[in-house]
């Protein structure tokens, strides 16, 4: 008979479900589990750091997600705190990107936006934002107008979209839209990007905004879009037919 252990267990009719939220061990024996979906999510990149007018939303934590089959033995997993990586068997989902600071996003699982440089401009350059790794996320939004004020700066990238450039009118970009999955039995969002912070305004929020490997940014439901919010950690979810 094949026995499972690790993760904190949950069932879903004839599925279990095993998630990951902390690093641990998923153990197999007696047997090898055919036919296992996962989702492997890494930590989101935090929105630029200072707190400020002019803030660029941090990129999501990169996706993996597919069908496998796992042979009897113990498998560590490593689960990404923000802007860190998350590993499973020989699979690794790569870290948000965090937001520009008055210069280009940071590239990741997904790209950080582009910021806005500020009231003195140095060696002004257009500025844009950080690339994502392919098959894992999307590229961070650019500022509007190339990052000179009172432009917006650029949203985060999702795991399943890019993020939003800023506007003309001051108001940051969207942070791209998370990844769907219904791995646990319930469609859930994971990893969007942050929603950037400019003059005017911010952008709106895409749904997976608080969940797993989301990128860091600002709320848009406080109206004096004083409540940012913390990029958020990884994930490992695995779901199977119960043995």
């Amino acid at each position: 008979m094949t026995t499972v252990s690790g993760g904190t267990v949950s069932t879903d009719g004839a599925y279990t479900v095993r998630t990951f939220d902390t690093n641990g061990t998923l153990t197999v024996s007696g047997g090898t589990l055919t036919d296992v979906q996962y989702l492997l999510v890494a930590g989101g990149g935090n929105a630029a750091l200072p707190q400020s007018t002019y803030v660029a939303g941090g990129g999501a934590g990169g996706v993996l997600t597919g069908n496998i089959t796992i042979a009897a033995g113990s498998y560590p997993v490593i689960i990404g705190a923000p802007g860190n990586n998350s590993s499973f068997l020989n699979m690794t989902a790569n870290g948000g990107g965090q937001g520009g600071f008055y210069g280009n996003g940071f590239s990741g699982g997904s790209g950080g936006g582009g910021g806005t440089l500020g009231v003195t401009h140095i060696n002004f350059q257009n500025f844009v934002g950080g690339a994502g790794v392919p098959g894992q996320g999307h590229a961070g939004g650019a500022p509007a107008g190339g990052g000179y004020p009172p432009f917006g700066p650029g949203g985060g990238g999702g795991a399943a979209g890019p993020g939003g450039q800023g506007t003309l009118d001051g108001v940051g970009g969207g942070g791209g839209v998370g990844i769907p999955s219904d791995i646990t039995g319930n469609m859930v969002y994971y990893a969007a990007g942050g929603s950037a912070r400019g003059p005017s305004g911010i952008g709106r929020n895409g749904p997976g905004y608080t969940g797993y490997g989301a990128g860091g940014g600002y709320d848009l439901a406080e109206s004096n879009y004083c409540n940012r919010l913390s990029a958020q950690p990884g994930v490992l979810i695995i779901r199977y037919l119960s043995v």
